[in-house]
């Protein structure tokens, strides 16, 4: 039986471009020519959804799932982030792909409103990534059996809810790092995204907790702005700028960690000689990174299809909460001595 992984090999290209070509995603950056191909072979192959597949052997059984119309996926602010490869690419693309596996339409929004769910019959949900607007709060009862908060654990217990925990994520790897003889351990990033970008995410508050613990917290080891590869280059070279300079940098992506590879070079140093700089994501050109840098490997793809099935189940009627919550390993590369 075809899978999403057969049509890549012949096309030529990723899975995650298949499944968004086949979920006829149109912001997907693709030729037609390409385009074309996809399809054609899906044809040729014969290609079903998931759904379709499993239906052949379960023929007079009552499936737990809903026949579920659309998923509204919110992506708020973090629309502007959705660029491929992207960690946000990647989680939208494992929505989409276990979507497309279910044989069910994925719409994206900017923010959810009651009226996206309408009494006309048909059944639907919403998958949420981070903190959202805040709408649910506002009606509890209407919102908690409707949708799954992706990339974000809330404190309520009222929801479904999938993520890492980055904070003890984070915890560890000052374990590791300060076992390994870092004392000196800075920061850069750490600003969330979204309704409330003054409020600092969990990377953050573990760095300082962790540190403020031993009472060594030093905020000129410390520089908060934004996720970008720009952001790194200038939060590192705030940081290099300290007497004396960290011996040690977390960056809250791996983006940010490569603006502080050349912050360093362009300071002199040499990244694990001089410093050394970790990553979170794990992104797939992150080993490829001389040297290959060390990272929290986070699963934005596991993030994405694990909301999907949580959200088929409370559609189904499940009324108790699940959250569910990704181990983050550390991968221990070269940018570390």
């Amino acid at each position: 039986m075809a899978k999403l992984k057969d049509i890549a090999e012949i096309v030529g290209t990723s899975i995650a471009t298949v499944s968004r070509v086949l979920n006829r995603d149109a912001t997907i950056s693709v030729s037609p020519k390409t385009r074309a191909r996809i399809v054609a072979v899906a044809e040729e192959l014969d290609y079903k959804p998931l759904k379709e597949r499993r239906s052949t052997h379960t023929s007079g059984r009552t499936s737990f799932r809903p026949k579920v119309s659309e998923i509204y996926l919110e992506l708020g602010e973090r629309w502007k982030h959705v660029s491929e490869g992207s960690y946000y690419s990647r989680l939208k693309n494992g929505v989409e792909s276990r979507c497309l596996e279910l044989d069910v339409h994925v719409v994206t929004v900017k923010r959810l409103y009651p009226e996206l769910f309408q009494s006309d019959g048909k059944t639907r949900g919403a998958i949420v990534v981070g903190q959202g607007s805040g709408i649910h709060r506002q009606a509890r009862d209407f919102w908690q059996n409707l949708i799954v908060f992706a990339d974000f654990l809330p404190e309520e217990p009222d929801f479904d809810s999938v993520g890492h925990d980055l904070y003890s994520a984070t915890e560890q790897l000052m374990t590791g790092l300060t076992s390994r003889g870092y004392r000196r351990i800075g920061f850069i990033g750490g600003c969330s995204l979204g309704e409330h970008p003054e409020i600092y995410e969990a990377r953050f508050e573990a760095y300082k907790d962790w540190l403020s613990r031993k009472g060594v917290f030093d905020t000129s080891l410390v520089s908060l702005a934004g996720n970008t590869t720009d952001n790194g280059l200038e939060c590192t070279r705030e940081l290099l700028a300290a007497t004396p300079r960290p011996d040690a940098i977390v960056a809250c992506t791996d983006d940010m960690a490569v603006g502080a590879y050349k912050a360093v070079r362009d300071a002199g140093l040499k990244v694990a000689q001089d410093v050394a700089v970790v990553g979170f994501n794990d992104n797939p050109a992150s080993e490829l990174l001389d040297p290959a840098l060390a990272s929290v490997r986070l699963a934005p793809e596991e993030i994405g299809a694990s909301a999907v099935n949580l959200l088929l189940e409370r559609l189904a009627g499940r009324f108790t909460a699940k959250k569910v919550v990704l181990q983050s390993p550390i991968i221990w590369r070269n940018s570390v001595k």
